[in-house]
């Protein structure tokens, strides 16, 4: 559906949506029919991040939806359509684009023609030839316009996976301009946004054609394994033997073997993503910063107590020893990378995992 942009419902300017959520008219340029055959002169449309300048049409995708406020139409995506020429142009760059104005907008266009949006996607640097542009300018342009087209094609893009808008706005901001190309090649890198785990980012990863065999993808189902193992039973490290056991559950492929495993996790022990404590000990992901210091920390003095007193302590033990200091050590899950490593762990604690890490 090819449309204009109205107004806006809601928010209203002076209010302020949390999660992106708005309410809009829209004026159909081409004939669109309601429920009963009439042509429509106006659409409400709903959906987050609804594009709102006026100068440009947009074609939308969605579905028409019966509900509390009558026949609306919920956004799923949208593509710009600028119109050709001088007029479309400058409209665009200057209603869309932060550091070009209405102005600014007409000599880039004098300067390029049609040419214009090649330019900017392509060789952006040629707008140091416009007067007004200086090289501190042009940075503002480039990103504004990267932004505004990188989230655009990126909540498209995330939309298939059950991914929100909002959520996939939060993903850009992270990863800026590169979060297209992380998607499309290492979407496992997802994981590093909280609410993202390990079977969308194996989903994408799939319907992308990627390898099943991948580093990438052990790697993210270990750390994943060893989030459930906290989330569901509040355990801060694990055995070999189940870590094994739910990285195999994860992945699913037969042809990844448990050595191939055994040498991701020693891979990420020394990336300083997991560790190992002492003799004997289960592996650690990385723990939130508040159970990290309580527990990481007891856990480790009941663990020097043990080697002080002259007797071996049993990896059941010492866990058991930790839960009863930590209330079980269940915390919010929030399963975010917080960067936080015990300063107890050091290169010459962490042998080859097959030796340090028990199959008790």
């Amino acid at each position: 559906m090819r449309c204009k942009f109205v107004r806006l419902i809601y928010p209203k300017p002076e209010q302020h949506s949390p999660d992106g959520y708005m309410v809009a008219v829209y004026k159909p340029v081409e004939k669109v029919l309601d429920l009963n055959g009439q042509a429509l002169s106006n659409v409400r449309v709903t959906g987050h991040y609804l594009p709102t300048a006026q100068c440009v049409q947009y074609d939308l995708s969605g579905q028409w939806v019966n509900g509390k406020y009558g026949v609306q139409y919920a956004l799923q995506s949208y593509k710009e359509i600028i119109a050709p020429g001088k007029e479309g142009i400058v409209g665009y760059l200057s209603a869309l684009v932060k550091g070009i104005g209405p102005k600014t907008a007409e000599r880039i266009y004098h300067a390029f023609g049609a040419d214009t949006l090649n330019v900017l996607d392509q060789t952006p640097q040629k707008l140091l030839q416009v007067q007004g542009i200086t090289p501190k300018k042009l940075e503002v342009i480039r990103q504004s316009y990267l932004e505004h087209c990188g989230e655009r094609d990126l909540v498209a893009m995330l939309l298939p996976y059950s991914i929100k808008p909002k959520k996939a706005v939060q993903i850009y901001k992270h990863f800026g301009h590169e979060a297209l190309d992380i998607v499309r090649f290492h979407p496992y890198q997802l994981c590093e946004i909280h609410g993202i785990g390990f079977f969308t980012a194996d989903e994408i990863a799939k319907s992308m054609g990627l390898d099943l065999l991948s580093d990438e993808r052990t790697d993210a189902a270990i750390l994943h394994a060893l989030q459930q193992a906290e989330s569901d039973g509040g355990h801060v490290c694990v055995t070999q033997h189940r870590l094994l056991s739910g990285t195999r559950a994860l992945l699913n492929t037969p042809q990844i073997t448990d050595d191939a495993i055994l040498s991701r996790v020693e891979f990420l022990l020394h990336q300083n993503q997991l560790a190992v404590y002492g003799r004997g000990c289960g592996v650690f992901h990385r723990l939130s910063r508040t159970i990290g210091r309580q527990c990481a920390g007891r856990y480790n003095q009941s663990v020097l107590a043990g080697r002080t007193r002259g007797s071996r302590v049993s990896f059941a033990s010492r866990a058991k020893t930790s839960r009863s200091h930590c209330g079980n050590a269940t915390h919010d899950g929030d399963h975010r990378r917080s960067g936080y490593r015990q300063n107890v762990h050091s290169t010459s604690a962490v042998e080859p995992v097959s030796k340090a890490v028990s199959a008790q």
